[in-house]
């Protein structure tokens, strides 16, 4: 993950001799990082290759289902080619993470454990989009523009207090962070410093036990902080970018 982070964030504060901890952070005007995206179906010795790839933003889902949990991360290019043979002969093989079945996620408030929270997402935009207005003379966009950030997400919880119904109606500003830690050496956490709750009302439905979905947006954090950052350990000693 942390190549695919470096690409949208560009490149981490890296701190440690092994762990490494990686920290990745929203600038307010990012570069864009291209890449090209070399993909084969060797099954029918086909082969394509995806030129000017920038990374437009990510979401992830906090949730017991079972499932090993996953990132998604978006792109846009400038356009896609078929190669006559496979890029590159001899890739870089890079070992797999071990990702575990089951959950190791967790959700904090202001630093501190939340009860009764079933499900929390976290959707990301850099902003980036291709430019297909501009008139190159080509049928493929003229270049890679640049946006804003925008960082929303949804809490769902089972109904075991007023604390997040109080927050939304009062419309208060608190620290959210998502934590994955698979053990010493290998953690993620997402950390937003300023969140509003959506006001919503408390449905009641029949003798189901009462939960509440809330939406929630990020705020202007105060000066020198920023909108929202992702923290990495893991063995990688660092994401220089591949050339």
């Amino acid at each position: 993950i942390g190549w695919h982070l470096a690409q949208l964030f560009g490149d981490p504060d890296t701190t440690g001799t092994g762990p490494y901890t990686h920290v990745f952070a929203a600038a307010a005007q990012p570069a864009i990082r291209l890449a090209t995206h070399g993909i084969s179906h060797m099954g029918v010795a086909s082969h394509f290759t995806q030129d000017s790839l920038a990374m437009t933003g990510m979401e992830i889902q906090a949730q017991k289902n079972g499932q090993r949990q996953r990132v998604t991360f978006n792109l846009a290019g400038r356009e896609e080619v078929k190669a006559p043979a496979t890029l590159d002969a001899t890739p870089v093989l890079y070992s797999p993470d071990p990702v575990p079945v089951g959950f190791q996620g967790a959700v904090l408030m202001e630093g501190a454990a939340v009860a009764g929270i079933t499900q929390a997402g976290l959707t990301l935009n850099s902003g980036v989009e291709a430019d297909q207005t501009t008139l190159n003379g080509l049928a493929t966009a003229a270049d890679m523009d640049p946006g804003f950030w925008d960082l929303s997400g949804q809490i769902t919880a089972r109904f075991r207090g007023p604390t997040l119904y109080d927050r939304a109606s009062d419309g208060t500003s608190f620290a959210l962070q998502l934590t994955w830690t698979v053990g010493a050496a290998l953690e993620l956490a997402i950390t937003v410093p300023a969140v509003r709750l959506e006001r919503t009302g408390v449905p009641v439905e029949g003798r189901d036990i009462i939960t509440s979905s809330f939406n929630w947006r990020a705020g202007r954090p105060a000066p020198g902080v920023d909108l929202v950052t992702v923290t990495l350990k893991n063995d990688t000693p660092d994401y220089a970018p591949l050339v």
